[in-house]
């Protein structure tokens, strides 16, 4: 997403917090090789969807910032306390 480039993926959990499908990417289950090539296809033959899928990517992506990470990883380690 933050290279500008649609994306196609498996529901693997870390990237829940993130991905959401047909909004800013292809979710796909885990291990379904025959939806994992149809989403491929599909991106591959549908330049408007994966433009836009690329476009609504990028934006997200650009919210997850390393200040971000940081302030939430210090938000974190202080509700330890």
């Amino acid at each position: 997403m933050a290279c500008g480039t649609a994306v196609v993926t498996t529901d693997c959990g870390g990237n829940r917090d993130y991905v959401k499908s047909g909004e800013n990417c292809l979710l796909v289950p885990p291990s379904d090789i025959e939806q994992l090539s149809e989403a491929i296809y599909h991106l591959l033959t549908q330049d408007a969807e994966r433009q836009r899928l690329a476009a609504t990517g990028h934006l997200l992506a650009q919210t997850w910032s390393w200040q971000r990470t940081a302030d939430q990883v210090e938000a974190f380690l202080m509700s330890l306390k």
